[in-house]
């Protein structure tokens, strides 16, 4: 199965906002592991992460729990989660990042 292209791809950190140039904008809230349940219906358990997008600077932000591979919409734009890394850290610490997700925009 061939790669999917994507238009355009960006790297977000854990706690930062990505802007973009149409006035939206995405943020990732959290970057965790745990269970969760795939698009099939089956029991998994893996990193996850919590992400807050918005289509504008006066919309307000909608949050969502994503995992590597999961493909989402946001207006007419499809995105693709295309790696979600946690921190390797064995400790949390506020104010720190505990990750990153890149994130692709679909044709």
């Amino acid at each position: 199965m061939a790669e999917p292209t994507y238009i355009y791809q960006e790297s977000i950190k854990e706690g930062t906002v990505s802007h973009w140039e149409n006035g939206g904008s995405i943020g990732v809230e959290a970057i965790s592991r745990g269970r969760y349940v795939d698009e099939d219906g089956h029991e998994q358990t893996g990193v996850g992460a919590r992400i807050s997008i918005a289509l504008g600077r006066d919309e307000p932000a909608q949050s969502i729990i994503v995992y590597k591979g999961t493909v989402f919409s946001v207006g007419d734009q499809r995105f693709q989660v295309i790696e979600l890394k946690p921190n390797s850290s064995l400790s949390v610490m506020p104010g720190s990042s505990n990750g990153y997700i890149v994130i692709g925009q679909l044709p």
